[in-house]
C-alpha cells in the first residue's frame, strides 16, 4: 500500500496468525515490532459477545471487538450481516503496533447499521485500519468517520445511505479534522467503493452530503478508489484541505461534481485559515458529472500550487478542469476513456479496454505502487491512468447492486 512520489509517513503492515499458545491465537507485527506478540481476536454471526473473542469461542458483533482491541491487536470478522449500533474505535495503535480491523473476505463482513447516529463506524484514535467491510445505513450521516491521525481505511464497500437528515452533513468516508481543531494529519484512503449517498431530490444536500470527504492540512492520501452516484461531490476536499494526494480515482455520475479541491473561509470553519494549496490530482478519471471533472473552490482559500496532472475528463456537465487559483493542468486527456463497459448506475466493468487512451498515459508522481486489483504498476511503457492497469491480469468484480 506504500505510494509513490508522495513522502508518504503511514505504512500498513500485513499480519496473519503465525502462532497458537495455550488456545488463544497471537499475531506477529513485523520486523519493526521486534516480533512480539498480540492477541488476534474474532467476530462471528454465531458467536456470543460473552465469549472470549478466541477463533473457537468469537464474539458476536464488531462492536465488543472494537472495545477490546489494543495496540498490535488484529480482529478477524467473518463474513455475515452484523445489524448494529455506531461502532467506535477509541484506543489507538502505535507506529510499530498498528490496530487491524479486517473483514476476513473482502465485502464478506456486511454492517447494516441500525440506529440514528453520526457513522456505522467510528475511529476516534491514531494508527488504526479498518480493511474490507461492506457497510450501509438508512440511518446514519456517515459511512466510516475518522478523526485520528495515520489512520487508513482500505477496500471498503460503502454504499446506500440516504441520510435522513436534510441540515446534516455527510459523506460514505469523512477525515474530519474539526473535531481536532484542525490539527490532523495522515490518513490512506485507498481501494473503496463508494456510491449511493445521499438522498437525490433533496436539493439542500447537493452541497453538503459526498463520496469522500478530506479536510486534513496535510497528509492525505485517497487513491485507487471508485466513487459514484453520490449526491454532492464524488470527492471534496473544503474546510483546512491542503497538501494531499489525490491520485488514480474512477469518479462517475455523481450529482454536483467530480473532484473538489478547496478550503473553506474562516468564518465558514477554517479557523486556521487554512489554504488549499500544494495538492497533487494526479492519474484520475472524471466522467460524466453533473458538473464539472475537477474544480477548484472560488472563494480566494486556494493556492497557486495545486498541480493537476494526466488526469482524463469526459463528458461532464460544466467541463473538464476548472481552476481558480493559478494552478495550471498538465497532460489532460479529454476523451473518452474507452472503459470495458461503463454504466452509469456501477452495474459495468471499468477496467480500460484494448485501445483506450488512458493507457501508459498517465504519471509516476502519487500513483500507488499497485492497482486496485492489487496488480503491480506499472504495466507495460508507463502507468495508466485511473484504479486499474490494463493487461495486469488479475481482475476482481465491484460489488453488486443491492439493497442494504
Amino acid at each position: 500500500m506504500n505510494c509513490r512520489s508522495i513522502g508518504l509517513l503511514l505504512t500498513v503492515s500485513v499480519v496473519g496468525v503465525s502462532a497458537c499458545r495455550g488456545g488463544e491465537d497471537v499475531v506477529a507485527v513485523g520486523d519493526a515490532d521486534r516480533g512480539r506478540l498480540h492477541p488476534a481476536y474474532h467476530v462471528s454471526p454465531t458467536g456470543s459477545d460473552s465469549a472470549d473473542g478466541s477463533a473457537a469461542h468469537p464474539w458476536a458483533t464488531p462492536k465488543r471487538a472494537a472495545q477490546a482491541a489494543q495496540a498490535g491487536d488484529t480482529v478477524h470478522v467473518a463474513p455475515g450481516t452484523y445489524l448494529s449500533g455506531e461502532i467506535v474505535l477509541r484506543t489507538s495503535g502505535t507506529a510499530d503496533a498498528r490496530i487491524h480491523f479486517v473483514s476476513d473476505t473482502r465485502w464478506g463482513a456486511r454492517i447494516v447499521h441500525s440506529s440514528r447516529s453520526h457513522a456505522c463506524l467510528s475511529i476516534l484514535a491514531d494508527y488504526v485500519d479498518i480493511v474490507g467491510f461492506d457497510l450501509s445505513s438508512e440511518l446514519a450521516f456517515r459511512g466510516i468517520w475518522n478523526v485520528g491521525n495515520h489512520n487508513a481505511i482500505l477496500d471498503n464497500h460503502i454504499h446506500d445511505m440516504p441520510n435522513p437528515d436534510t441540515e446534516r452533513t455527510g459523506a460514505g468516508i469523512v477525515d474530519d479534522a474539526g473535531e481536532a481543531g484542525y490539527a490532523l494529519h495522515d490518513a490512506l484512503i485507498s481501494g473503496n467503493v463508494v456510491h449511493d449517498i445521499g438522498a437525490f431530490g433533496v436539493s439542500r444536500q447537493s452541497g453538503r452530503v459526498h463520496g469522500i470527504y478530506l479536510s486534513f492540512p496535510s497528509g492525505e492520501v485517497c487513491t485507487n478508489n471508485i466513487v459514484y452516484h453520490n449526491v454532492g461531490w464524488g470527492i471534496h476536499g473544503y474546510h483546512a484541505f491542503s497538501g494531499a494526494t489525490v491520485a488514480s480515482n474512477l469518479v462517475f455520475n455523481n450529482g454536483r461534481a467530480g473532484i473538489l479541491i478547496a478550503a473553506a473561509s474562516p468564518s465558514d470553519g477554517n479557523p486556521n485559515g487554512v489554504i488549499a494549496n500544494d495538492c497533487l490530482v494526479a492519474n484520475n478519471i472524471c466522467v460524466h458529472n453533473s458538473g464539472s471533472g475537477i474544480e477548484e473552490g472560488g472563494n480566494g482559500y486556494v493556492g497557486n500550487r495545486n498541480r493537476y496532472l494526466n488526469n482524463c475528463v469526459f463528458g461532464n456537465a460544466r467541463g473538464g478542469i476548472l481552476t481558480a487559483g493559478g494552478a495550471r493542468s498538465q497532460d489532460t486527456v479529454s476523451a473518452n476513456p474507452q472503459l470495458v463497459d461503463y454504466q452509469a448506475d456501477g452495474t459495468g466493468d471499468y477496467h480500460l479496454a484494448s485501445g483506450s487512451p488512458c493507457i501508459d498515459a498517465g504519471t509516476d508522481l502519487g500513483a500507488p505502487a499497485t492497482d486496485l486489483d492489487g496488480n503491480p504498476r506499472p504495466q507495460g511503457a508507463g502507468y495508466d491512468i485511473g484504479p486499474y492497469e490494463f493487461g495486469a491480469g488479475t481482475s476482481k468484480a465491484l460489488p453488486s447492486r443491492r439493497s442494504p
